[in-house]
């Protein structure tokens, strides 16, 4: 009774390993958890897999001829380079220009050239944001960076804030406390954008339309104003996904559509002391 008894407990233990292994083959792609290496043609299906899930445009036929020829191309594929490369195609027709591809090594050298805010008071009032995009997740240099903001915004003699995002182009994460800068009732704030502020930093500056005493200066942004998912691939690399729309404080729809300034000038710097100033006469 007791041999028995070892057995079925062995029996049900060998069936619960069976099945959590099936598990794994069968749908841990779906979480990036692998048996073995997937060879290109499972890896790029995975991809396919979730462009047709989460991608914003990944509907009507266009897509469907895409899925289906990209299917069939990457069967000749020999390696993960190869897939990513047949794939890009149908990357912008699900998710539109503002989805990418990153490899390991791309991803890797852009974290290693992270930088930091600039700060500095123009004058005794004015404080100056120099905002650079920023990449990865970190939480060291994530908490660098929302130190130095924090550090120099807590001066009671700043009366007024620029906020530069021009050249913020990394189609990534930009992190700012929109609650640190205008934490005192009424706060006057300059953004300043350019042709070179995307992604990320459309989004900052987006995040201040509709507050009060907010103006934007420089030039028209890129206009990559969506929202993107990442999702993490066995080799590594990175998947951005566009997935959504972006709606403003004032309840604007945005789908990759510029930001405009409120005054387009190639000094913005000194349009945005000029305002300062007008706003106290």
């Amino acid at each position: 009774m007791k041999k028995n008894g070892f057995l079925r407990k062995v029996a049900i233990l060998v069936l619960l390993i069976g099945a959590g292994l099936f598990w794994v083959y069968r749908y841990g792609p779906n979480v990036n958890v692998y048996l073995f290496p997937p060879s290109p043609q499972q890896y790029g299906t995975v991809i396919l897999q979730k462009l047709d899930q989460f991608g914003l445009y990944a509907h009507g036929e266009k897509w469907d001829k895409s899925y289906k020829s990209s299917l069939r191309a990457i069967k000749k594929s020999s390696s993960y380079v190869e897939t990513r490369k047949i794939l890009s195609d149908s990357l912008s027709v699900a998710g539109g220009n503002h989805s990418s591809l990153w490899a390991k090594d791309d991803l890797n050298k852009a974290v290693q050239n992270n930088s930091f805010p600039e700060t500095k008071l123009l004058d005794k009032e004015t404080l100056y944001l120099k905002l650079p995009e920023f990449i990865g997740a970190d939480e060291e240099q994530m908490a660098k960076y929302a130190k130095t903001i924090h550090k120099a915004s807590q001066s009671n003699d700043v009366k007024q804030v620029i906020v530069d995002l021009s050249n913020n182009s990394l189609k990534d994460h930009t992190m700012i406390d929109i609650g640190t800068i205008t934490k005192k009732k009424n706060i006057p704030v300059a953004i300043i954008t350019n042709e070179n502020t995307a992604s990320s930093g459309e989004l900052v500056a987006l995040a201040f339309k509709g507050l009060k005493n907010v103006r934007y200066f420089g030039h028209a942004t890129a206009g990559y104003t969506s929202v993107n998912r990442s999702i993490y691939l066995y080799d590594g690399a990175v998947l951005n996904i566009t997935n959504a729309r972006v709606i403003s404080r004032d309840k604007v729809v945005y789908e990759n559509q510029a930001i405009l300034p409120n005054q387009e000038t190639n000094e913005p710097i000194a349009a945005a002391q000029k305002w300062f100033k007008n706003l106290k006469n």
